[in-house]
């Protein structure tokens, strides 16, 4: 994506790791907790993409066992995405490509 030009953003939680990661491959980083229903929406309404690559999940690690956040993570968050991509792409073509649970 960089290669070709694109603007990305890259959503990250309070992590210093994914910060510093994301800003040295020119990536602009947003902090937000997508595990709060309609931060997902209001990043696509406020960012305006063209394409969303949602790698969020939760529950690979063995340590993550919070059946909430695994609900929110895993199925609320990719149908707050569609919806929120479906919307725009009436006018603007915002494409959702989902990876994951």
């Amino acid at each position: 994506l960089l290669a070709d030009g694109a603007r990305v953003f890259a959503v990250v939680r309070e992590s210093p790791d994914l910060r510093s990661q994301a800003q040295g491959e020119r990536v602009e980083t947003v902090t937000a907790d997508l595990a709060i229903s309609g931060v997902a929406r209001s990043l696509v309404d406020g960012l305006r993409p063209t394409h969303v690559f949602n790698l969020a999940g939760y529950g690979v690690d063995r340590s993550e066992r919070d059946h909430r956040l695994a609900a929110q993570l895993n199925h609320r968050l990719p149908d707050e995405l569609a919806q929120a991509c479906s919307e725009r792409g009436k006018s603007r073509g915002a494409v959702l490509i989902h990876a994951g649970s």
